[in-house]
C-alpha cells in the first residue's frame, strides 16, 4: 500500500507498481476467462473492470485492516463478491463447496 500511495512522487515506485496493475489485470484475463470469454462488449469490458477491482489487493486490505474481518471471514467475502459479479454459482478456481445447498 505504501508503494501506491508514492508512486506518484517517486518514479522507481511508479515503475513497480505499473509492472504490479499490469500483472493483475492479466490474472484477471487468465483466470476469469472461462467467465469472461463468452461475453460480448461493452458487458465484458464492464465484468472485466468489476474483477479487477474486487480482486485488488486494496480491497483486502479494507475487509482486514478496516473492517477487522478474519481472514476466512475476508475470503468469504471476496468469493461472494465475485460471485456477485459473475452471476455464476460455478466453482471458482480454488474453491470448494462444503454447504450441499451452495449450488442452489
Amino acid at each position: 500500500m505504501l508503494l501506491l500511495r508514492q508512486e506518484e512522487r517517486v518514479p522507481p515506485f511508479a515503475e513497480v507498481t505499473r509492472y504490479g496493475k499490469a500483472y493483475h489485470v492479466r490474472w484477471i484475463d487468465r483466470v476469469f476467462a472461462p467467465w469472461l470469454d463468452g461475453l460480448a462488449d461493452p458487458e465484458r469490458h464492464i465484468r472485466h473492470a468489476q474483477l479487477v477491482a474486487v480482486c485488488d489487493t486494496y480491497v483486502w486490505y479494507l475487509l482486514r485492516r478496516q473492517q477487522h474481518l478474519s481472514r476466512e471471514q475476508a475470503e468469504h467475502a471476496l468469493i461472494a463478491l465475485v460471485h456477485g459479479i459473475l452471476g455464476s454459482p460455478r466453482l471458482l478456481p480454488g474453491e470448494t463447496r462444503t454447504d450441499p445447498d451452495a449450488n442452489r
